[in-house]
């Protein structure tokens, strides 16, 4: 189902549904839509309309005097409409909404082009964090939507602290930038003779879910020169006119750029497709996606500290509960024997240690003191303290003598299987 979207209308924040077949715009009351214009005399009685055209929809206008804008440009003709387009008629702003143009969800199979053509775009520019687009580069009538996506964009971006989360808006803030993108993915860990870690894709409904190949000649060219890289047709650029990759994927025009980490290291790319050859990318569609990668490398190093923090976090809560689980596992008092007066104190070097000691009571009045140290720290040692703990009160309590018990308690560690460890034990009666 498709919608319209109000998005400078202050009294309505509706989806408006898009009737099937047609779907009529002005101030005549026989028009679908036709409420937004109300008291507006520059648009006309019937404006435009909206044509579906299977699972296509154009949009056409119908004579009007005042004219219908397509992303900030008046149509002369019926254009095709894609998800996060925006269309103007008279100051009356609508975004198109597309539900089956979204992102659909699943895996993709990735299957790597090794072609091995030269290397030559029709446009590159270089990457820095220091990269800016000024306003006024951003040309043509739709500069203006331009930048309030990249506005929308750059806010999702500051309010991702997850690194998927964040790749996700980055998609969909592009896809809103460049309305003729019909495909883009990010993709990671683009080592040699490896498969590269696809972290983000979205789709529009015109494109074929098959497989994501992925051409090693862009890839390459664009992580080693740490260009942003645009090809306006590539259908006819010499360079990449024997790619299997993009032959198959039937790509007419793509935008290419590297993410580049806090050592200037290439990372990943992002890349946009479009398969209309009458909306090919520009060279100021490259100028704009140069200014924007920069800005999601240092949002994807603020999520990466982020994400170490909340796992040291995590980490640390854990640690905590095993300290506490461990100091549960030793005497709470000082054992009470007449004639005899017992000190102890117990403080492990990390949250948790191998050291440990007890006051076993045994038959008779006796008691049994226990003192051990299992060598190494942390976790590990800790553990095998946790083990002779629990054995050993019990063998001390059943076996005829603390010899046998702690014989027994031997034999249980070296059965264990547990290699490189060993603990020094003593037992006082």
């Amino acid at each position: 189902m498709a919608h319209l979207i109000p998005e400078n209308v202050t009294d309505t924040t509706d989806h408006i549904a898009i009737p099937e077949g047609q779907c009529l715009l002005g101030r005549h009351p026989d028009c679908d839509i036709h409420d937004l214009f109300d008291g507006n005399e520059r648009v006309s009685r019937r404006h435009a309309a909206i044509l579906q055209r299977g699972e296509k929809y154009l949009l056409e206008d119908l004579g009007s005097q005042n004219g219908t804008f397509l992303n900030g440009i008046r149509i002369s003709r019926p254009e095709s409409l894609a998800d996060g387009d925006t269309l103007g008629i008279c100051g009356v702003e609508l975004q198109f909404s597309d539900d089956a143009g979204k992102q659909r969800p699943g895996s993709h199979e990735v299957v790597i082009d090794e072609d091995e053509s030269s290397a030559h775009v029709m446009a590159s520019i270089g990457i820095g964090l220091s990269t800016i687009t000024p306003p006024e580069r951003i040309a043509g009538a739709s500069a203006e939507r331009k930048l309030e996506g990249l506005v929308r964009l750059l806010d999702g971006l500051a309010a991702s602290v997850e690194s998927d989360v964040l790749l996700d808006n980055l998609l969909e803030g592009l896809f809103r930038v460049f309305p003729a993108a019909e495909r883009g993915f990010v993709a990671m860990g683009l080592v040699e003779d490896q498969l590269p870690e696809i972290r983000a894709t979205r789709l529009r409904e015109s494109v074929p879910d098959l497989s994501l190949r992925i051409s090693r000649t862009i890839t390459q060219q664009v992580l080693n020169t740490q260009q942003a890289m645009l090809s306006a047709d590539v259908q006819k650029d010499v360079a990449y006119s024997g790619s299997q990759s993009i032959a198959a994927a039937n790509i007419r025009s793509f935008l290419c750029a590297p993410l580049i980490d806090n050592d200037g290291v290439a990372i990943g790319i992002v890349q946009l497709e479009t398969h209309d050859a009458s909306r090919p990318f520009s060279s100021q569609d490259l100028e704009v996606l140069a200014a924007v990668t920069p800005q999601v490398s240092l949002a994807l190093n603020f999520s990466e500290l982020h994400e170490r923090a909340v796992r040291q976090a995590e980490l640390d809560r854990d640690l905590e509960l095993a300290r506490k689980v461990q100091l549960g596992l030793l005497p709470h008092q000082s054992a009470k024997l007449d004639g005899y007066d017992f000190y102890d104190f117990y403080e492990a070097a990390s949250h948790v240690g191998g050291d440990y000691y007890d006051y076993v009571p045994l038959p008779s009045g006796r008691m049994a003191v226990v003192l051990a140290d299992v060598s190494g720290k942390g976790v590990s040692a800790s553990l095998l303290m946790a083990k002779i703990s629990g054995e050993l009160r019990l063998l001390l309590a059943t076996r005829e003598s603390p010899a046998d018990a702690v014989a027994v308690m031997n034999d249980s560690l070296c059965e264990s299987g547990i290699a490189g460890r060993f603990v020094t034990l003593v037992v006082a009666v």
